[in-house]
């Protein structure tokens, strides 16, 4: 064999590349029969030779695995196709076309996401993609439906999206009363903040109107039943405030507008309640100078209300301003003021009330009233006989009666057969001018029974030839108990006589002090000791007891007609340390105690203030001295500027969270965060929502442990929605501050989590499952505290931070409460 030939045979697959001739035949050399070189079947099995038994692909049998295929050979690449292709003993293995599979556990079409595995055939239980973010469940994958179900469904990352196929539809809820716009719609499969179920708002701007809202005099239709104010506005409806009482029916609510109304009105006895709508300030009927501003005769009861006017302009012989003759009304929050009586006779320039069974004033201001008669005036201020009227928190101030016989009281003449109880009463600066007689500030008569209870009479002024009782006068048979009062700076201005400058008792009258001030009572006329001038305290024939009192410093002597009970029953002769008490206006006499004043805790020990501390002696101490209120700040009320029991007005607070029997709230104007913030006890849930603007008046209290208000529901004025203020950001240790108590607050460290945590001490209520704790590793933990906010969904959040909440403070721990599931 040529060294040619044999170079062709061992390189077979090159034998082209090297020139050599097509092993596959041809002509040439090799054809033939001949036994010479390359001939026919010649010389060369055994070798590793191309030769005729070698197949298309170029190799021998030996080697080829398919030798009658010539894509199949150790050469080739490995496809699927069910052939060894590469004879490598595998068939497919490793194919390049090989799919990759992945685990389809639950058989949905969707893999487990991974690697995969190589394979020309499908193994069982597999997919084609690994897009599965749930093998366990067939109804989870891409090519799901978003269901609410607390799953992803579609496995796009987000559970519960808005576009889930069962999605509910929510209202928007804008004003936070609960009530939604039925033309503002979300779809969401949990309710969104501010949204409900309900479509039935008619005004979503305003939270006082909805379905469910009761009806008041503020121009809106409260109660979304088309009806503006019950349809009795004046002058909207009716042009004048006498046209809507002629229309009237039993119960109905007339709604007077802002403005002053010329008028003289009667009620013809009807049950109704007449309102100024912008209150008493902003609201004016006047008499236009004849008769009675107001007058009801014809029985009236305390189901007849007037609210929120100044009645003034008045000029009648008897009630100018007002006159009441067998009615008992009910007045609220109303300004007597600018009324005459030129008679000869007058009965209660302000306010008349005869033959009654008791109207019942509260919040009233009888003030700057006048009676010039030619003969008697009946009290400049108030007349009140035969009744049994109720006055509580009442301002008798700087009426004035002159009269060319007697002035019998500018301010209060109570008498006949009367039952009276006076409940944080203030009398101050009327003044009686008389020829022959006068009495200033309070005059009792005539088997007349009443009580002052938290009362003030100070700075009245009594002058005349005889004077008796420039503060309070008793007389025939008729009884007084002080309680918890001041008489202060009362001023006799006699000629001849002056019985007691301060408190005068005649004629088989009676009075009983307890836990009362009588000082600087003063007597600056030419009356001598002798006709017992200027005493502070004055009796003849007549009975007094006198106890926990002090009586002191008053013009020629303290006590006459009894013994001087000073030392005896707790009775006391000191400076009582007003606060402020100088000056000649008596109005702007602050007769609160100073904080050295002897006066504190040293009433009678059986009577409490509302502080539970033993009773001041004056009209601020006793178990009746939340009857006064304060305006404050939120920020003095937290920071113990006042006692506890004190009652105080607050303005500008915004909700921040409602529950079932109260809510907190905050001080948005407050300089910094720290005792900005309260809970209100309201006994019941009110009809509020977070972000709403209140005024409110309430008393200042503690339970368990933590600072709260409580407020009487009919105490609270929404006066806006503003949005609640932003949650201040503190750390664990700062949240345990008390500064921070009722404060809506995020907490940024710490770890939430639901530890071993014992309840035990929160009451038959609590289960350790409700409660978490929030903790830094160093301080003590906050307690994450559901129960004023339950909300099922809280379980979902444990372990997520930063939580918002109210703090506050339950049994000794200190304590976040989140409202909702969104403060997570």
């Amino acid at each position: 064999m040529s060294t040619r030939t044999l170079l062709c045979a061992l390189l077979v697959p090159l034998a082209l590349a090297v020139g050599c001739d097509d092993p596959k035949g041809g002509e040439g050399e090799g054809e033939g029969e001949g036994e010479g070189e390359g001939e026919g079947e010649g010389e060369g099995e055994g070798e590793t030779s191309v030769d005729a038994d070698a197949d298309a692909d170029g190799y021998t049998t030996e080697l080829d695995c398919d030798d009658s295929n010539p894509d199949v050979h150790p050469g080739a690449t490995e496809i699927c196709n069910g052939i060894d292709d590469n004879c490598d003993g595998g068939v497919d293995t490793d194919a390049i076309d090989a799919g990759t599979w992945y685990g389809d556990t639950d058989r949905d079409g969707y893999g487990v996401p991974g690697e995969g595995t190589l394979s020309c055939e499908q193994p069982p239980d597999t997919a084609d993609n690994g897009d599965d973010c749930d093998d366990a469940n067939s109804d989870v994958n891409p090519g799901a439906t978003e269901l609410c179900n607390t799953i992803d469904d579609d496995c796009d990352t987000e559970v519960d999206e808005d576009d889930a196929a069962d999605a509910s539809e929510w209202f928007v809820d804008a004003d936070h009363d609960g009530f939604g716009d039925a033309s503002r719609t979300v779809r969401a499969c949990d309710a969104p903040e501010w949204t409900t179920t309900d479509d039935t708002d008619c005004d979503d701007t305003e939270p006082t109107v909805n379905p469910a809202g009761t009806e008041v005099c503020d121009d809106l239709d409260n109660d979304c039943d088309g009806t503006v104010d019950w349809g009795w506005r004046v002058p909207t409806d009716y042009p004048t405030i006498q046209a809507a009482i002629d229309s009237a029916v039993l119960d109905e609510t007339i709604c007077v507008e802002a403005g002053t109304y010329t008028e003289n009105l009667e009620f013809y006895g009807l049950p109704i309640t007449l309102q100024g709508t912008d209150g008493a300030e902003n609201t004016t009927i006047d008499g236009g100078g004849v008769g009675s501003v107001i007058q009801m005769i014809d029985g009236e009861e305390r189901d007849t209300v007037i609210r929120g006017f100044t009645i003034t302009g008045g000029d009648a012989t008897r009630g100018a301003g007002i006159h009441l003759y067998e009615a008992s009304p009910t007045l609220v929050d109303l300004i007597i003021e600018g009324n005459t009586c030129t008679s000869e006779t007058c009965y209660g320039t302000g306010l008349y009330t005869e033959l009654d069974d008791g109207p019942h004033l509260v919040d009233v201001a009888i003030r700057g009233n006048t009676c010039t008669s030619s003969g008697n005036c009946y009290g400049a201020g108030a007349y009140i006989s035969y009744s049994n009227a109720e006055l509580e928190r009442v301002d008798v101030h700087s009426n004035l009666n002159t009269s060319d016989v007697a002035a019998l009281s500018a301010g209060l003449n109570i008498r006949n057969y009367s039952t009276v109880t006076l409940d944080s009463v203030d009398v101050r600066g009327n003044d009686s001018v008389a020829t022959e007689t006068a009495y200033a500030g309070v005059y009792i008569y005539n088997d007349t029974d009443v009580s002052m209870e938290n009362c003030v009479v100070a700075g009245n002024r009594s002058n005349a030839d005889f004077v008796a009782g420039a503060g309070v006068m008793v007389n025939l048979t008729s009884t007084l108990t002080l309680a918890n009062s001041v008489v202060v700076g009362n001023d006799t201005t006699a000629s001849s006589v002056s019985y007691g400058s301060g408190i005068s008792v005649l004629n088989s009258a009676s009075v009983s002090l307890l836990n009362a001030i009588v000082v600087a009572n003063t007597e600056s006329g030419t009356a001598t000791a002798g006709t017992m001038g200027g005493v502070a305290f004055s009796t003849s024939d007549a009975s007094s007891t006198v106890a926990y009192s002090n009586v002191y410093d008053n013009d020629v002597a303290d006590y006459t007609g009894m013994d001087d009970p000073t030392g005896t029953d707790g009775n006391v002769s000191v400076d009582p340390l007003f606060v402020d008490s100088t000056g000649t206006d008596p109005l702007l006499w602050d007769l609160t105690l100073d904080s050295a004043s002897p006066m504190i805790d040293a009433g009678d020990p059986a009577l409490t203030d509302p502080d539970d501390t033993v009773s001041d002696i004056g009209a601020y101490g006793g178990p009746g001295a939340d009857g006064w209120v304060w305006p404050t700040t939120l920020v003095e009320v937290r920071s113990g500027t006042w006692a506890q029991g004190t009652t105080v007005s607050l303005e500008g607070l915004v909700v921040t969270g409602v529950h079932a029997n109260g809510f907190t709230v905050q001080d948005p104007a407050a300089a910094s965060p720290e005792y900005s913030g309260i809970t209100i006890y309201t006994y019941w849930e009110p009809v509020l929502a977070r972000g709403m603007e209140v005024s409110l008046r309430g008393q200042i209290g503690e339970y368990f442990g933590e600072d709260q208000l409580a407020v009487d529901p009919y105490d609270v004025t929404i006066t806006g929605v503003p949005g609640e203020p932003t949650a201040t950001d503190v750390t664990v240790a700062e949240a345990l501050d008390e500064a921070y108590e009722g404060v809506l607050v995020r907490i940024t460290d710490g770890v939430l989590d639901d530890a071993a945590y014992d309840c035990t001490a929160d009451g038959a209520g609590c289960t350790d499952a409700d409660l978490w704790t929030l903790t830094d590793g160093s301080s003590e933990p906050v307690v994450v505290y559901d129960k004023l906010y339950e909300d099922l969904d809280w379980a979902d959040h444990v372990g997520v931070v930063p939580p918002t909440g109210v703090m506050t403070f339950r049994w000794d721990r200190r304590r976040l409460m989140p409202r909702t599931g969104w403060d997570f």
